[in-house]
């Protein structure tokens, strides 16, 4: 199944142009709307990530898919 989205993927999402997808599946996909750092994560990070249901997956505006920025970045 081919998705709109991949994982990576910079998008605009709520009024929020700083977003990206974290998590693609057939049912939803999730959206980071905020990072920061935090050095008492495992992973460093934290991030608030929203659930986007299929059927609200318009509401997402793609900026610049992930396969094409490492395309470009290979040329």
């Amino acid at each position: 199944m081919k998705f709109p989205f991949n994982r990576g993927d910079l998008v605009s999402y709520e009024g929020n142009d700083n977003c990206f997808v974290t998590f693609v599946c057939p049912e939803y996909i999730t959206v980071c709307t905020h990072q920061s750092p935090d050095k008492n994560t495992l992973i460093g990070y934290k991030q608030v990530n929203v659930v986007v249901h299929r059927t609200y997956w318009d509401t997402i505006t793609p900026r610049i898919s992930n396969e094409q920025n490492n395309t470009e970045s290979s040329i």
